[in-house]
């Protein structure tokens, strides 16, 4: 909690996981983040985390995808 994403990455394993997208998107609610693809829009779906997202809750692993 309180972390910053240090680069794009795609989670594999997350527990409580929320991010704060809102540099990105403007809206200041958290993202509940998973494993699953929910969409084929790379920017809406919810396995991937972006660089500088804060993480607001729980834990997660993830694999950098781009820097």
């Amino acid at each position: 909690m309180g972390d910053k994403l240090p680069a794009d990455c795609r989670f594999i394993s997350c527990d409580g996981l929320k991010v704060n997208t809102s540099e990105l998107t403007g809206e200041s609610i958290p993202i509940s983040a998973g494993i699953q693809c929910t969409s084929p829009n790379f920017m809406e779906t919810k396995n991937i985390g972006f660089y500088s997202s804060m993480v607001e809750q729980g834990t997660g692993e993830a694999v950098v995808i781009a820097t």
